[in-house]
């Protein structure tokens, strides 16, 4: 099984200097944006401003929870979003599923890019710890 860690951290958006509170992804010790990052610089030799361009989705204690239950409308859960703060310009999402014991990452993509992340594999963790890793940052 992997493990879930959420690391609180402040955002400031570049056009409005607001600033908000966000959570970093790290599964097993390392930060997925990194992961994913190293992926799109493999993939974008094109397009190298766009390679890791992601914050933290300020609503990822919602998209965590939005399981693929199998509906034909399901959208996948944006973990990361643009760094621009425009939700829908550049995100990376999942599909999310649920078992009675585990919750399954797979399937990750960018929205714009028919980018591979098959080196990312499914992340596999135990159901009970990944809702505790949720709740007390809730």
């Amino acid at each position: 099984m992997n493990t879930l860690k959420l690391k609180e951290t402040e955002f400031t958006d570049s056009t409005t200097h607001s600033t908000s509170k966000r959570f970093e992804i790290y599964i097993d010790g390392f930060r997925l944006f990194d992961r994913v990052k190293q992926i799109e610089l493999k993939e974008a030799i094109n397009e190298i401003n766009n390679v890791g361009a992601y914050v933290a989705n300020g609503e990822i204690l919602t998209e965590l929870t939005r399981y693929n239950k199998g509906d034909e409308d399901y959208m996948k859960s944006v973990l990361m979003i643009c760094n621009c703060n425009v939700v829908d310009c550049w995100n990376f999402e999942v599909e999310i599923l649920e078992t009675e014991k585990a919750v399954i990452w797979r399937n990750f993509e960018n929205n714009h890019r028919n980018w591979s992340y098959a080196k990312l594999g499914e992340f596999v963790f135990d159901k009970s710890e990944y809702l505790n890793e949720i709740k007390k940052n809730n």
